[in-house]
């Protein structure tokens, strides 16, 4: 049976490409997206599409948790050529010099809802870049050049007064008051927006967003997203009461929520034990089911029941930040954070040079991983006063500077798409925001020469964060922290 002849990313299958006179079908996915399985399910398992990609396309499958840089690229790509958000699965085509010819997200095997169907789609792109390669590439030139780097920014001040009512009414708008959560459906946790109502309210005494924080903390300790008898919160949910949840449970979400819920309880004065309760029981899923035993830190997550055995630098640092944060108040998590922090960096970190995955030879670095681990070392600084997490968080954010920042930019790896990031939270607090809250804190603690980093970077989101803030939460809570010092 014909089967997609999937070909590894890098110079030489682009080279080849350019030779056989064929353009690239680029794919990316991730575990756990219903929408990339059905596609793969009723186009990629077929025979017959699967020789036609083969004969008139050179095909490349992504994995956006593996390769972020290259994900996060292609999605400002489809952002711009087709004036819409995120989108997975991601389905691309680009000539051998990567120029994007043509973008989509999920697409059919037969023509549906509005959408072509892929068989077609596929002669359709096929025929256009024989007859006229260049004209096809026009438009995905004219977006590459939207998405250069600018020469100068738009910068603003930013008063923080204003910035949180701005960002506390954005917040309200889109809460749901009957369901609780934040946005339409497929409904998320939006841990980005639950952190900012937290500092809003820390800040400036914000009533409704900690009442929308309350609110949908409650909903989803009560539904079915929340899993009650392992402990943990699947990713989202299809239905706006939270009833009909994705079972894929990520360690990285999960590590930030149970962050949540201790702040959230702090805030309340203590007025909500269950949310700490429910912290401990992250706490406990992850050191009882995430855990590898041959490396001893914690795998990616669960899909559909099944674990997914992948282990990445950020969720590990991000559920190590968390058990740390944790055994401020309950003293049976401290050996167990402790000795997670130290197997990851023993496992993945040589010399100033982190690796992104365990286990595989990709040697590009990313700002996520250097980010989250500099959030764990505080926090292991925060727990136990020992100076040396202090001074390594310091080493890590100068790696960081050396690799990633230029001029208040921060690009999202050092590989081929060293694209700035955008400010834009995802599922998680975006790495800009993360970096920068650590950098903050180094500057009060450490050395005050990290402060030039931080105030350029709010610099260059400033423009962005005065006006829509809610996109670029993590950054507007950093914000606040840094020009809202002395208050609240």
């Amino acid at each position: 049976m014909t089967t997609i002849k999937w070909e590894e990313w890098g110079d030489e299958t682009f080279a080849r490409a350019k030779d056989e006179g064929r353009a690239v079908f680029l794919w990316i996915t991730y575990r756990g997206c219903r929408a990339c399985a059905q596609m793969e399910e009723e186009s990629f398992a077929n025979p017959k599409m699967a020789e036609k990609i083969n004969a008139q396309f050179v095909p490349i499958r992504i994995d956006r948790d593996e390769h972020p840089d290259i994900n996060r690229h292609f999605q400002r790509v489809f952002g711009v050529m087709l004036g819409k958000e995120d989108g997975w699965p991601l389905t691309l085509f680009l000539a051998p010099d990567r120029t994007p010819l043509y973008v989509a997200a999920y697409v059919p095997d037969e023509a549906r809802d509005g959408m072509m169907g892929l068989e077609t789609l596929l002669d359709l792109v096929a025929k256009k870049y024989a007859e006229d390669p260049e004209e096809f590439a026009r438009k995905g030139k004219e977006a590459l050049e939207q998405l250069a780097p600018k020469q100068s920014i738009e910068a603003t001040q930013i008063d923080p007064d204003t910035l949180s009512k701005i960002l506390s009414k954005q917040i309200v708008d889109v809460y749901d008051s009957k369901h609780g959560g934040y946005g339409e459906t497929p409904k998320h946790h939006h841990v980005a927006l639950l952190m900012a109502a937290l500092e809003l309210h820390a800040y400036a005494g914000e009533v409704e967003p900690l009442h929308s924080l309350r609110h949908t903390l409650d909903s989803m300790l009560e539904a079915p997203i929340w899993d009650e008898e392992a402990g943990g919160f699947y990713c989202c949910t299809l239905d706006e009461a939270w009833q009909t949840p994705q079972k894929r449970k990520s360690l990285a979400e999960n590590a930030i929520l149970a962050f949540v819920l201790i702040r959230a309880d702090q805030a309340l004065g203590g007025a909500a034990p269950h949310y700490r309760e429910a912290a401990y029981r992250i706490g406990d899923w992850a050191l009882r089911s995430m855990k590898d035993p041959a490396s001893g830190l914690c795998i990616s997550g669960v899909i559909d029941g099944e674990d997914d055995p992948r282990i990445f630098t950020a969720s590990n640092a991000l559920i190590a930040m968390a058990l740390l944060v944790l055994a401020r108040s309950e003293e049976r998590y401290r050996p167990d954070a402790l000795e997670l922090l130290h197997r990851l960096m023993e496992s993945m970190l040589s010399g100033f040079q982190l690796r992104h995955q365990l286990g595989t030879p990709d040697t590009t670095t990313y700002l996520v991983d250097y980010a989250a681990l500099g959030l764990a070392l505080l926090s292991a600084y925060d727990l136990t006063k020992n100076e040396h997490f202090l001074a390594t968080a310091g080493e890590m954010a100068g790696a960081a500077i050396r690799r990633f920042y230029d001029r208040g930019f921060w690009a999202v790896g050092d590989g081929e798409w060293s694209d700035p990031t955008v400010f834009i939270d995802t599922s998680l607090p975006s790495p800009a925001a993360a970096i920068t809250h650590v950098l903050h804190r180094l500057s009060k603690e450490l050395d005050e020469d990290y402060a030039p980093f931080v105030h350029q970077t709010l610099a260059v989101a400033s423009y962005q964060l005065m006006r829509r803030p809610i996109a670029k939460a993590g950054m507007a809570e950093v914000a606040l922290q840094v020009y809202g010092e002395g208050r609240g």
